[in-house]
């Protein structure tokens, strides 16, 4: 997220495991359990019937499959049945006949799914589940067998149904839990699949890396899928007044700066002839200078449909402010279009090119965005923009070396761009040259002395560099020369969380809420704490502000595969403990 020249601390997006690391972390979580759905089924005998098996190689022989075996058909003709009471002891012995049968039912079972043949290991799973009796220590497997069958025929409410059943002989039957999972995240029930996967995970005490491994895929699937939903159903709108900030201010032409009396003359002006293109975006930019960002989207899309549009001699320019406000809102193909449009018109207008490569880093096409830069840097070699987000799209794909070249090159041919100087020290940084990084941040800091941004990055590197307390006023002092900047409060929130210091970074965080309200960063950072302090009401609350305000989708994802997590983690987690 340092894209656009600043910072933020992103939510987790390992999802689920990394939540489930501790026992004791499980045995806090504290939301109720989950009631878990009685199905009852019938199953009716076949006929009796001989099958030659057709895979020599899996079972050279017959198979008896008949209804009953000749034991059985023997002792029942004797009188003996397994509900027989006159002799106790020739029940007893008849129970154990019959269990005998039913573990050769099963094994029969097993070869023939071993083999493939399906249908057939149903029916002797059956036979064994027909003949078991109700205690049965082994009844709970016949179902669970046959359900492993069902699933090889993609048969998956019958899946469910025998899971559940033998769910219910036998609670805490991993495999069961694991299986009807499979099933329901094959039926599209991703937020019980997920349920059942974490039973299991719980259940095998995370040793078993292919259920841990299921588990991240149906939390990803439900995230998704709630993700695609949410940016479907919402408004498109601007995101937090820092988000933008931190936008604009990474380019060379930043927010630019304005009087307020200029936007009451620029007013005067348009209320004489309202749909004049030039007028309206002079009075854009104006109000984009002092913060008015909603005013300054409003101004630009009424420019660029204004009647004199097509006369008017900034059209590129316009054009590309209105792309940014458009991708900003998340509107990307509206955006594509408003920086192609502005190309069309004015194709020697770098930062069209520029911004449209940004566009596509933010959609994770790097090889467009190269393209696009590339194509920027034949118009003008000494934009320095191009440098920077070049140098920044080799940061995100390894090439620092590349990244260095760049971002050396853009502090030569301009020293007027705070971010080019952050970027650089934190490739210093990366490269093992700290004394290089060092020497970056503290040029900087004396070229801008009072830029939020710089002095945060200083006191991440003076905290790095063991002192916390200089990095720490270093912070204060950024936060209170842009009150309206809430990147160092950030920054704190991170050290603080660093020192282990969770309420002073609580704190920090509520600070960030209290300056910029829809500052998703902070809600995410809350809820992970909230999670760590096994207080997941307040996890999902802050989960829930987060997704309110999260602009893509791979940010949803990543906030609703956390929070759902977090749910279902603490219903099995009760569930499972609640029987101990």
């Amino acid at each position: 997220r340092r894209v656009h020249g600043g910072t933020s601390l992103a939510v987790d997006g390992s999802h689920c495991s990394a939540m489930m690391k501790e026992d004791k972390g499980i045995s806090n979580l504290v939301l109720g359990a989950i009631a878990t759905t009685i199905i009852a089924v019938t199953y009716f005998l076949t006929k009796p019937k001989k099958v030659k098996s057709k895979n020599a190689a899996n079972d050279a022989s017959e198979i008896d499959i008949n209804p009953l075996s000749h034991d059985t058909e023997h002792l029942r003709s004797q009188g003996v049945d397994k509900d027989d009471s006159a002799d106790p002891l020739i029940q007893e012995a008849a129970i154990d006949e019959i269990a005998a049968v039913c573990q050769s039912e099963k094994s029969k079972g097993n070869k023939y799914f071993q083999a493939g043949r399906y249908d057939q290991a149903i029916e002797c799973y059956t036979r064994a589940i027909q003949l078991s009796d109700a205690d049965d220590k082994d009844r709970a497997a016949y179902f669970c067998n046959r359900a492993a069958a069902y699933m090889k025929k993609q048969q998956y409410k019958s899946v469910v149904d025998d899971c559940t059943t033998a769910l219910l002989l036998n609670k805490d039957y991993t495999k069961a839990y694991a299986r009807r999972a499979e099933a329901l995240e094959n039926l599209g029930q991703y937020e019980d699949a997920l349920k059942d996967f974490t039973a299991a995970v719980i259940l095998s005490k995370l040793t078993d890396q292919e259920l841990m491994a299921a588990l991240d895929r149906v939390v990803k699937k439900l995230g998704t899928r709630k993700a695609k939903e949410t940016l479907m159903n919402r408004p498109k709108r601007l995101p937090s007044n820092a988000f933008i900030v931190n936008y604009f201010n990474a380019f060379k032409a930043a927010l630019g700066s304005a009087d307020p009396a200029e936007l009451e003359d620029l007013n005067t002006q348009l209320a004489a002839n309202e749909h004049d293109a030039e007028l309206l975006y002079k009075r854009a930019l104006v109000n984009k200078a002092l913060k008015r960002f909603q005013e300054a989207d409003e101004d630009l899309h009424n420019c660029v449909h204004a009647a004199n549009f097509a006369d008017f001699a900034f059209a590129a320019q316009a054009l590309t402010e209105y792309g940014s406000f458009l991708q900003l809102k998340t509107e990307t193909e509206e955006a594509e279009k408003a920086f192609e449009r502005a190309i069309e018109l004015n194709p020697q207008y770098t930062t069209a090119y520029v911004k449209q490569g940004v566009l596509y880093v933010e959609k994770l096409d790097f090889a467009k965005s190269l393209e696009l830069f590339d194509k920027a840097m034949e118009i003008s070699q000494t934009d320095p923009d191009v440098y920077v987000f070049r140098g920044q799209l080799h940061i995100m794909t390894g090439n620092l070396e590349a990244a260095l070249k760049d971002l050396e090159h853009c502090i030569e041919i301009c020293q007027s761009m705070p971010s080019a100087y952050i970027q650089l020290g934190l490739v210093y940084d990366k490269l093992g040259m700290p004394d290089k990084s060092k020497e970056t941040f503290l040029t900087a800091s004396t070229l801008f002395p009072n830029q939020a941004d710089v002095m945060s990055y200083f006191a991440e590197m003076l905290v790095e560099t063991n002192q916390v307390d200089e990095g720490l006023k270093k912070l204060d002092a950024a936060a209170e020369a842009d009150a309206s900047n809430v990147f160092p409060l950030l920054h704190k929130a991170q050290v603080k969380l660093n020192l282990g210091d969770v309420q002073g970074a609580m704190d920090a965080l509520e600070h960030v809420i209290q300056v910029d309200p829809a500052c998703d960063t902070a809600y995410s950072q809350l809820a992970q704490i909230y999670m760590q302090l096994g207080r997941v009401d307040q996890a999902v609350r802050y989960f829930d502000k987060a997704i309110e305000t999260l602009r893509t989708e791979t940010e949803l994802v990543d906030a609703y595969c956390c929070r759902e997590t977090a749910i279902a983690q603490a219903q099995m987690a009760a569930m499972l403990n609640s029987r101990a």
